[in-house]
């Protein structure tokens, strides 16, 4: 979660940094931050989608 909530400082600062025709370093920046963010998004969505199994409630 701190990730997502965190990421674009730091994703934010380097694309200000990197030139605006600097394609190569842009592409690397899209795939170091927006690809796990992606990924990270689709695991909290499953997360937060699945419901629990009957199996697992306790008979306490």
């Amino acid at each position: 979660m701190a990730y997502l909530l965190m990421a674009w400082w730091p994703q934010d600062n380097l694309y200000r940094l990197a030139g605006k025709h600097d394609w190569p370093r842009q592409a690397a920046l899209v795939y170091a931050f927006n690809v796990p963010l992606m990924i990270a998004g689709a695991v909290v969505a499953l997360y937060l989608t699945r419901r629990p199994s009957p199996s697992s409630a306790s008979d306490g």
